[in-house]
């Protein structure tokens, strides 16, 4: 029998409204809304490498295109499950986990055990201008898109100029990840025509129940074919004793249907010198009206 949850942090900051709750050997981490809130994190803290929810099992799909990634870039902290399960497993790998709240990162490194390493380095910074500093500099194998803040998505973060600019920093052989969340985001379809119109590639990994959607973009040629998912799942869990199994993984492909064909795509139109005033706006958790609004739905 579950013991009772109670809440053993709070904190508001400009961008959320930061809950931790804790019940048996589990500690989350939720964004609260004037109405609602919203999970953003769950580990155990007896076993800080499995994932725990549906999302941070269907990003390991990711590795289906990128079996062996070197440098990755994390947007979004949230409890840091993804730079500390992705340092864990490629410990050659170096990872900059980028958060535009101060307030998340702390609260990553107090109750939910993310440490800044030589291997992991830690980012207080938008990030979008996170990418732009970065172009010329380096190109990352796995780029995780999970800015996420209660009940939106900073709009900056989800336009076609955001993605050519993520583009433009992205390895060849490289696979973009963006976490679309759950059923009750109606606007994946957008998202979906938004990507297509700068990668060659667009899949789709989620999960029979809808909890979570999973996008990944890639610049190859070539498609990876339905069939050829289990095979490489296979071959990685020959390689690394993986906590989840990446065959289950590998059967919650979907066709890129799912979403519908009637989209827009989202652009903005920032001058170079609008986009920090924009991203700021953007970020900001009072923010109305919000572009990307998502509303609550997460039995995860």
């Amino acid at each position: 029998m579950s013991s009772k949850k109670k809440i053993i942090y709070t904190h508001k900051t400009p961008f959320n409204y930061i809950v931790v709750i804790e019940y048996d050997d589990i500690r989350e981490l939720w964004f609260k809304s004037p109405t609602d809130y919203f999970l953003q994190s769950r580990i155990s803290i007896k076993d800080l490498i499995a994932p725990r929810m549906t999302y941070s099992q269907l990003l390991l799909a990711g590795l289906f295109f990128t079996p062996s990634p070197k440098q990755i870039l994390v947007i979004g902290v949230g409890g840091g499950l993804v730079p500390h399960y992705f340092s864990h497993y490629f410990p050659n790998a170096s990872i900059d986990a980028v958060d535009v709240d101060e307030g998340v990162i702390q609260v990553s490194k107090k109750f939910f055990f993310l440490k800044e390493t030589k291997q992991i380095k830690i980012h207080e910074a938008d990030g979008r201008l996170f990418i732009q500093n970065q172009m010329g500099k380096v190109k990352y194998d796995l780029i995780v898109l999970d800015a996420f803040k209660s009940g939106s998505v900073p709009y900056h973060l989800k336009t076609l100029q955001f993605y050519e600019e993520i583009r433009s920093v992205l390895a060849p052989g490289g696979v973009v990840a963006s976490n679309l969340y759950g059923q009750s985001n109606a606007l994946k379809p957008n998202d979906l025509k938004t990507f297509s119109e700068i990668f060659q590639q667009i899949y789709l990994f989620e999960d029979p129940d809808k909890i979570s959607t999973l996008l990944f973009a890639t610049q190859s040629e070539k498609r990876v074919l339905e069939n050829e998912f289990k095979d490489r799942a296979i071959k990685l869990m020959e390689m690394h004793s993986f906590s989840t199994s990446l065959e289950a993984v590998a059967q919650m492909f979907v066709s890129n249907e799912v979403l519908g064909k009637i989209a827009l795509t989202f652009k903005d139109n920032f001058q170079k010198n609008q986009l920090k005033e924009a991203a700021k706006k953007n970020n900001l958790d009072n923010q109305e009206p919000r572009p990307y609004s998502i509303v609550n739905y997460n039995p995860d």
